[in-house]
């Protein structure tokens, strides 16, 4: 059997199984060409642009309430580790949306249950802004978690089908701006807002946001058709590829859930702007990692592609990234965490570390995401789909787990700890694409 793609490929009413994740695009790729040519360039943007806003919309919940937890447990009568079990929670629910969207986006199809689950989305943003009780805000949280993922996987789908394959690392990258973004700037924001007002106004804002996104989304978001033959169910055949990206959510979300514990009392700062201001370092490294990663991975991708006489094997954007998981990635983790842990290099080396783990965590990101949308076109929103129910499920883990365990034994042998976790993604991401270069 052939391991390139082309474009001439046939569906195939089989089941897939592992050794045909190189096998030929089924006719999904000729269906969604029609609609790539049909768009002008500008029509794309907009809808790239929509789908990250989306996206930097649902992250944004996700963290925004880190730099607030202290005030928002006082307001409620409870502990600051409470609703940090309860934010776990969120993420977790999160990872889970998916399994109620998809079954909508069966009935109505994707446009429909997209702007539906963003109206959703909206109406849960309000209601949390105007809880009168802890009870009435953890439901509403995850009420709006109920989306999260949704957006992911139909925004990762929709950029997949509307951008040539030459240039769809370099979209991924740009959309992966608002998932990445939205956490850190989410911090960000909290720790400004509670430090001048109430935080029930990180919920207006999170309000705002979601309106426009729908108003957008209601204009310029097409609607992309199904075919018959498209796999719309959480498939988890692809586990490995799945885990790997498990693990850097675990790792993503760990990092983030932990500065205000640590930095404050290591440089004694006082108060949730100046702890909300240390995201701006990973934040960057976020952002910009997305869009270099993502960029590298095309170029990567059409080198392999020119070597091979013009077939396109999806899992040569694997080798853009392999590098960040194999050194990059743990060497700034360990830095980060034991140069906090000995109260080495003062606030300079914490930062620069920082913003180098969040950059290399994307970095990594940008080759898998966008190898697992078009890896097994035929199973796309499958494959995406269950990459963010595990992903967001050891988020949670992350989430939940980091606070107690630096407690318990210090930042740095919580990184020794994710340096194992990604000593095992690594393995995993280089066996998939020694496998597949070694069947080319």
């Amino acid at each position: 059997m052939s391991s390139h793609i082309s474009a001439s490929a046939k569906p195939s009413s089989v089941a897939l199984v592992a050794s045909d994740l190189e096998k030929p695009v089924p006719t999904i790729e000729v269906h969604t060409e029609q609609l790539r040519c049909n768009l002008p360039f500008w029509r794309k943007v907009i809808i790239l642009f929509v789908a990250s806003l989306n996206c930097f919309t649902t992250t944004f919940s996700s963290t925004c309430l880190y730099p607030a937890l202290s005030e928002i447990a006082a307001e409620f009568h409870t502990t600051s580790d409470y609703i940090n079990l309860i934010n776990a929670v969120v993420v977790l629910a999160a990872g889970f949306s998916s399994l109620i969207w998809v079954p909508i986006v069966m009935t109505f199809g994707r446009r429909t249950a997209y702007n539906a689950s963003i109206l959703v989305l909206l109406i849960a943003s309000i209601a949390t802004s105007l809880a009168p009780n802890i009870h009435a805000f953890i439901a509403f949280r995850i009420l709006a978690a109920l989306e999260v993922t949704f957006y992911q996987v139909i925004g990762q789908t929709i950029i997949s089908d509307v951008f040539d394959p030459e240039v769809r690392g370099t979209a991924i990258g740009f959309w992966m701006i608002g998932a990445v973004a939205g956490p850190s700037v989410g911090a960000l924001i909290g720790g400004i807002i509670v430090s001048f007002t109430t935080w029930r106004v990180i919920f207006y804002v999170q309000s705002a946001l979601a309106a426009l996104g729908l108003v957008l989304s209601l204009l310029f978001v097409p609607s992309i058709a199904q075919t018959e033959y498209e796999e719309v169910k959480p498939s988890f055949r692809h586990w490995a590829k799945d885990l790997a990206g498990g693990f850097l959510n675990f790792e993503q979300y760990a990092f983030l859930a932990s500065p205000r514990h640590l930095i404050n009392p290591r440089f004694h700062l006082t108060s949730p702007l100046l702890s909300g201001l240390f995201y701006i370092s990973p934040g960057c490294g976020f952002i910009l990692g997305s869009v270099i990663g993502g960029k590298y991975s095309d170029i990567t991708m059409n080198k392999k592609i020119k070597a091979r006489s013009g077939d396109r094997v999806p899992s040569d954007r694997l080798a853009s990234g392999v590098w960040a998981f194999l050194i990059a990635l743990p060497l700034s983790q360990m830095v980060y965490g034991w140069c906090l842990q000995e109260d080495v290099g003062g606030m300079a080396v914490v930062l620069v570390s920082a913003f180098f783990v969040g950059f290399f965590v994307m970095v990594a990101f940008a080759s898998l995401n966008t190898y697992l949308g078009e890896a097994v076109p035929k199973e796309r929103m499958a494959v995406i789909t269950s990459k963010y129910i595990i992903g967001y499920g050891l988020g949670a883990a992350g989430n939940a787990s980091v606070i107690p365990f630096i407690d318990a034994f210090g930042i740095g042998w919580w990184s020794t700890l994710s340096k194992i976790f990604l000593s095992i993604t690594r393995r995993v991401v280089w066996l998939i694409f020694v496998i597949h270069s070694v069947g080319t």
